[in-house]
């Protein structure tokens, strides 16, 4: 859903879904539970031993991208000095009411104000970055940085949804930085835009939803593009007479196929899973049972 949510709410829900014998698959919360402390943590814990379930975070920004991709390109060199995770995602169909609450639209000075930077700054993507942090360096960052940066349009702009006035919010971004030994290591930058003809990564190709790695390290850096279209071989960005961009598709994929695995899990918190990742320690990966555990 869109902002503001109601975070105590959903919380709430969550707890008694667990307590009353439902597994929970979540697409807005609960990629790193430890990033909010011990007492929530034992909280939701509790609540999966009583109900005998489990409980997963996921989704595709965050939830897959950092969580599985980032750590999986990074199982091709030994030792990441840092990580960045760009995401780029056409945004014009969504509702103006939906865009006006992530700030398009807005005076930037009003934006800043919004719910949104409030949200961000204790949920998904700092859950996200925290969580990289752990698998790929072994400890949690030492604080987190989140920026958000509205852009004014130079000109009355006419968009799918939305029309945006000359100097209100016409780009999106947020960008997380997590520290570790006084360096950002682990960055995700939030690129959201509403025409077409605005697209960053023009030079990738002509899809509306890309993400873009960067892992820096030793002895081999990498750097990945990925794209999501509704089809490569009719050429297609979206499909006919469909509104839904590919990436509200590959969220919902990553939710379903987390079932099956959420279900049969025992009791507790599910985090994500891959063979290995870069660790400098390799007695890391020999006892593992998820990225971060």
């Amino acid at each position: 859903g869109a902002p503001p949510f109601d975070w105590a709410a959903m919380e709430n829900d969550v707890q008694r879904l667990l307590e009353s014998g439902k597994n929970v698959v979540s697409a807005t919360a609960f990629f790193y539970p430890q990033f909010h402390g011990a007492a929530f943590v034992d909280k939701f814990e509790a609540a999966c031993k009583k109900g005998g379930v489990s409980l997963h975070g996921t989704g595709e920004n965050g939830g897959f991208m950092m969580e599985r991709l980032v750590t999986t390109v990074s199982a091709l060199t030994n030792t990441v000095e840092r990580v960045k995770l760009q995401e780029s995602v056409y945004v014009g169909s969504v509702p103006a009411a939906t865009l006006g609450l992530y700030g398009f639209g807005l005076d930037p000075k009003e934006a800043l104000g919004g719910p949104v930077n409030d949200i961000f700054k204790r949920w998904m993507f700092v859950e996200s970055v925290s969580f990289a942090c752990k698998a790929l360096f072994g400890r949690d960052p030492e604080r987190i940085e989140h920026t958000p940066i509205y852009e004014p349009s130079a000109e009355t702009v006419k968009a799918e949804s939305i029309t945006i006035e000359k100097g209100r919010t016409r780009f999106v971004r947020h960008v997380f930085n997590a520290y570790l030994d006084g360096k950002p290591r682990v960055t995700i930058e939030l690129l959201w835009y509403v025409r077409h003809e605005d697209a960053p990564f023009k030079e990738e190709g002509g899809a509306h939803d890309k993400w873009k790695i960067e892992i820096e390290g030793k002895p081999a850096s990498l750097k990945l593009s990925l794209e999501a279209v509704a089809s490569m071989d009719r050429k297609l960005d979206m499909h006919p007479n469909d509104p839904t961009i590919p990436s509200y598709y590959v969220t919902a994929a990553i939710l379903l196929q987390a079932v099956p695995v959420v279900v049969a899990a025992q009791p507790g918190f599910v985090f994500a899973s891959t063979f290995t990742n870069a660790v400098e320690d390799f007695h890391r990966l020999a006892t593992r049972k998820s990225l971060i555990t």
